[in-house]
């Protein structure tokens, strides 16, 4: 099995056909989904040496007992519960960073990026071109990889630092095997946040956030109750509890905490830590500590599962 830095090297350098296979065939293997290991991967899901390229893909295609083909893999599985999508198939060693304090589920990896890392992606954000930014009360933001809508995203090219960070991120099976096609890009001044809210259900029901520049503390709260005659609630009655979200981290929703619950930065200069932040000792934090906000830029990565290829769009004229 990958370990969850191991695998970036690895699929850094595999074929892209090598790659679907062996982010899924984890998946396969964790869940004890199937038995099957194709002679394109050895028992540590590593692709076996001499295995060509030509090799895998006609033994993708013959392969029943995987369900899926070098061009194609599985939609998400639909759960038990209420008909609820189960988002994804997270590689085994990404669950150490699960936040057990948060309903399910939430993953906080602290230094996920490096300074070095941090300071290219940075750069490549002030390098894109004016027109590239939209101003939002509160925040600006980018959005690269097409507008998501309920007949689909008309799919555009991400740019290469970007599909780089998509591939990471989609390697550690936050997107059911799927990779990441679609990415937000938001700066936040000192002082700007964003009201509760639902991502909605365009999106594979998963959220990605790498953070750039500046810590943020991001709150959680109940939806607002649609029950006649129910007692007016305030945004402060229904907040339940923050995430501290440092500079070079990632942080992973799923399940509940992305499907039920809405989220939100609350537009401050300064944060005091207290004991509802709940993952303060993965980030390397206490209670009472005040923390400055800086500019912070945050990549919001996602999967929009309806895209509408170009090419079909052509032929329709």
């Amino acid at each position: 099995m990958f370990s969850l830095w191991s695998c970036w090297a690895t699929v850094g350098m595999m074929p892209p056909v090598l790659q679907r296979l062996s982010q899924y065939g984890a998946c396969l293997i964790q869940h004890s989904s199937s038995r099957v290991i194709t002679a394109c991967l050895d028992a540590q899901n590593q692709p076996r040496a001499g295995s060509s390229v030509t090799e895998c893909v006609s033994e993708l295609q013959q392969c029943q007992s995987l369900h899926f083909t070098a061009e194609h893999l599985p939609e998400p599985v639909t759960g038990q519960a209420g008909g609820m999508e189960r988002p994804a198939c997270i590689l085994e060693e990404l669950k150490q960073f699960v936040v057990s304090e948060a309903p399910p589920t939430a993953y906080y990896v602290p230094d996920f990026i490096s300074e070095d890392e941090e300071s290219y992606l940075l750069q490549q954000v002030y390098r894109s071109p004016k027109t590239k930014w939209t101003q939002l009360s509160g925040r600006r933001l980018q959005n690269w990889g097409g507008l998501p809508h309920p007949k689909g995203m008309l799919g555009e090219r991400l740019p290469d630092w970007l599909q780089t960070y998509c591939e990471k991120i989609s390697s550690l099976g936050a997107f059911s095997g799927k990779t990441a096609n679609h990415v937000l890009v938001n700066e936040y001044k000192p002082g700007e946040g964003i009201m509760p809210h639902e991502d909605g259900p365009l999106y594979h029901p998963t959220v990605t956030t790498i953070s750039l520049g500046s810590h943020t503390l991001l709150d959680f709260y109940t939806p607002l109750s649609s029950a006649e005659g129910a007692t007016p609630q305030t945004e402060e009655s229904r907040f339940l509890f923050s995430l501290l979200v440092r500079p070079r981290s990632l942080l992973i929703l799923q399940d509940e905490m992305y499907q039920r619950l809405l989220h939100g930065i609350h537009g401050r200069e300064q944060d005091t830590l207290t004991k509802k932040v709940v993952n303060l000792s993965a980030a390397g934090a206490e209670p009472g500590e005040d923390l400055n906000r800086s500019t912070r830029v945050s990549l919001t990565i996602r999967h929009v599962p309806k895209v509408i290829k170009t090419k079909l769009m052509l032929g329709k004229r």
